[in-house]
């Protein structure tokens, strides 16, 4: 499974809705539990690869200026 989802908000911090929060959580962080969740019953039992990637962003370490939002969710 190789999960690479990713929501950008190029905000500055007081400018962020709560419902910017969660949109860009749910997708950028929550979605890898989720998605792990229902995969790893099938990994189980495959007779391949039984691989997890989780893609993240450079961005995470260093953001840029209005991309706070963005880096907190990709810090896994």
């Amino acid at each position: 499974m190789i999960h690479c989802a990713g929501a950008y908000y190029n905000k500055e911090f007081e400018d962020l809705s709560i419902k910017d929060w969660d949109e860009c959580m749910n997708l950028n962080a929550r979605s890898i539990v989720h998605l792990t969740s229902l995969a790893v019953p099938f990994l189980e039992v495959s007779k391949g690869n039984k691989s997890i990637v989780i893609l993240t962003s450079a961005n995470k370490d260093k953001p840029l200026f209005g991309e706070m939002l963005f880096a907190v969710s990709k810090v896994y």
